[in-house]
């Protein structure tokens, strides 16, 4: 597959107003052949709608803007097939900042027409950015918590064994946060049937971003009970929360039901 890659794939810096410091980013071209990206930087922005990544603003100034602090010495950087290169970018924070937090990204364009990969006929996505996430003060407002923890579609009694567990999480504070935690799921005797780790997820101020988790308990039905377990990534705000699961496998009912018919002919056969 032609493609290139971007690393590390997010940036995290405490800088102080007046202050600069600097970061790289590890570029590697594998689209098959020479190729120029291009350097670019916008804000993030929340999105509206819960679940959803950041969202780039573009030319837009976002409400903790850090693209005109974000700087790097090329706009572009060409690169020959299978070449890496470190690419150095600064963060200069003005005096004057006041804000706790500043968000923005940095683009890697591919310069020229998309590549398109050979049989299949698929664009190769010829765009990547890298969110750079950015504090100035020691000691900010860390606050966050729980908004949502159900089912995809709301039931609790499923004849899958299959789950989509949804858990939302609202940031409260003016720095952006990191919630993770533990999702571990019970049956009817207490016994662990499986654990999954959730996030960490990156929530700007003021945001609300969810997690999908897709589990298979199993094929016997009963009760079951899913726990999580989650904080806001700083060792502060701890939450639990319980929810009831009736879980009946279509695969296991349908099964029982050819038993039981098998054995009544059978039944009725020894009769005869």
């Amino acid at each position: 597959m032609s493609y290139f890659q971007v690393s590390p794939t997010r940036a995290e810096l405490f800088v102080s107003p007046g202050e600069q410091k600097q970061f790289d980013l590890a570029i590697t071209n594998n689209t098959g052949r020479s190729a120029t990206f291009t350097l670019g930087a916008e804000d993030l922005g929340v999105s509206s709608a819960r679940g959803d990544e950041p969202l780039l603003l573009g030319n837009n100034a976002g409400e903790y803007s850090l693209k005109d602090y974000l700087l790097s010495s090329a706009n572009s950087v060409t690169l020959a097939d299978g070449e890496t290169r470190s690419v150095p970018f600064v963060v200069r924070i003005p005096a004057g900042v006041t804000k706790p937090g500043l968000y923005g990204a940095v683009t890697i364009e591919l310069s020229g027409p998309p590549l398109i990969e050979s049989g299949a006929g698929a664009l190769v996505r010829s765009r990547l950015a890298v969110p750079v996430l950015v504090r100035t003060v020691e000691k900010p407002e860390v606050a966050g918590h729980l908004v949502g923890f159900d089912t995809i579609n709301g039931s609790h009694a499923l004849w899958s064994s299959k789950v989509d567990i949804k858990i939302a999480y609202q940031n409260d504070g003016n720095v952006h946060i990191e919630p993770a935690g533990l999702l571990s799921i019970t049956d009817t005797f207490g016994r662990r049937v499986l654990s999954e780790q959730v996030g960490p997820i990156v929530i700007l101020p003021e945001g609300v971003r969810s997690q999908t988790l897709s589990v298979n308990i199993g094929y016997v039905p009963g009760r079951y009970t899913a726990s999580l377990q989650i904080e806001d990534g700083f060792g502060g705000h701890h939450e639990e929360r319980g929810l009831t699961l009736w879980i009946f496998p279509w695969q296991t009912i349908l099964t029982l039901v050819v038993v039981i018919v098998v054995f009544l002919l059978w039944q009725k056969a020894k009769k005869l």
